[in-house]
């Protein structure tokens, strides 16, 4: 069984979300939705507009805390791949896990939120 880390940091989920979305409906249907919010083995039948949309959480297998996750699921070796938003990506490979744009009044900030690069690293084969 494949597992998937989808996580999304904002408001904005883009090209993540249509990537794994397209997968699930036509190349691999058995794909894990794991979600950064706790939701485990999600299938939803619509496209989600952020990680705690209740689209995601309507079939889902699990819900646990974002410690459980963190702790069992994700750096426990269960991930397969994870997906990050392009916006915190940048050309050289290089994470950006602050924010876009001025300092004083970011369009998009992503400051506090550490855990995927972390439990990236867990990983040999991990995908960004």
């Amino acid at each position: 069984m494949d597992y998937i880390y989808y996580t999304c940091h904002s408001r904005h989920n883009g090209l993540p979300t249509l990537a794994v979305d397209l997968a699930c409906r036509t190349s691999n249907p058995d794909i894990e939705l794991i979600y950064e919010s706790g939701v485990c083995g999600a299938h939803p039948e619509a496209m989600a507009e952020g990680i705690a949309d209740s689209v995601v959480v309507s079939g889902a297998e699990s819900v646990v805390s974002m410690a459980s996750l963190f702790g069992y699921v994700l750096q426990g070796g269960n991930v397969d791949v994870g997906f990050l938003g392009a916006g915190q990506i940048d050309r050289y490979g290089s994470l950006n896990t602050s924010f876009i744009g001025d300092w004083t009044n970011p369009p998009c900030d992503f400051r506090g939120r550490v855990g995927p690069w972390r439990s990236c690293r867990t990983r040999a084969r991990s995908s960004l």
